[in-house]
């Protein structure tokens, strides 16, 4: 369904939950994009829903979503090439949350 209404032009966005099934503790999120892509999302698609179209839903577009300037700076460094292999969203290697970076 999620795929059908991607192809039809509906903003989708992707979801934050505490609990999934078959979903390591913590991983929900990157759990959600891999089965998005089992079902033929691209991983660009997969990716502007989990950043822009979030920020978009919530209204705070003109703060979060995408890397410009002026606006909160919330980062992920990734080992590897997630438009390649959305796995690699799970091989996190420094976060920055509010423009510091995490330890």
């Amino acid at each position: 369904m999620t795929k059908k209404l991607n192809e039809a032009g509906v903003h989708i966005v992707l979801g934050s939950h505490s609990s999934v099934p078959y979903a390591e503790d913590g991983w929900a999120f990157q759990h959600e994009m891999e089965l998005w892509a089992e079902c033929g999302i691209s991983n660009t698609d997969i990716i502007v829903a989990a950043t822009m179209e979030n920020a978009l839903y919530f209204r705070i577009d003109d703060k979060l979503g995408s890397i410009e300037k002026g606006k909160i700076a919330d980062i992920l460094i990734v080992r590897g090439n997630p438009l390649k292999d959305i796995k690699a969203a799970k091989n996190i290697e420094r976060v920055m949350l509010n423009g510091e970076w995490v330890r």
